[in-house]
């Protein structure tokens, strides 16, 4: 199962998202694509290793659009049947709620065949970023569409 998460736009989504997969959708062991600079970093990687570890099991995979070998990996997971969470906006948090996918999301998700969920995360009213999601199909929905309706 793909995790779609939209729109990226606080360092506290990845934190919100892994709890949320623990505790409402009870999955556990799901694989994070993360920005190198956190994934790679000497005190962030080892504050989320520990933090996915605690929350529910979860793992990072550092993915940079320059070295598409982690994007390898992220497929290797989903067709072990594990759970992947992307953000495809990727990491520009101050660019706003519309921004475009990045490449390598739809070329995973187009190879993959996987089933996804497109997640929703609203960060208003609140310092703690909520998550809401609808569920599609990878092949019988077109991308744009369900990222309209996930952010409508």
């Amino acid at each position: 199962m793909l995790y779609v998460c939209r729109p990226h736009s606080s360092y506290l989504d990845g934190f919100a998202v892994a709890r949320w997969l623990t505790r409402r959708q009870v999955v556990r062991g799901a694989v994070f694509a993360v920005d190198p600079d956190f994934a790679l970093h000497p005190v962030w990687s080892r504050m989320l290793c520990l933090y996915g570890r605690l929350v529910g099991g979860h793992t990072m995979v550092a993915i940079d659009s320059r070295k598409p070998f982690a994007i390898r990996k992220l497929m290797r997971a989903l067709k072990e049947g594990r759970a992947v969470v992307i953000f495809p906006q990727g990491t520009g948090l101050a660019k706003g709620e519309r921004r475009p996918d990045q490449g390598g999301f739809a070329w995973l998700l187009r190879k993959s065949e996987a089933e996804h969920v497109e997640v929703h995360i609203r960060h208003h009213r609140c310092w703690w970023p909520l998550v809401r999601m609808a569920h599609y199909r990878s092949g019988d929905v077109d991308l744009n569409a369900s990222v309209s309706r996930a952010l409508g």
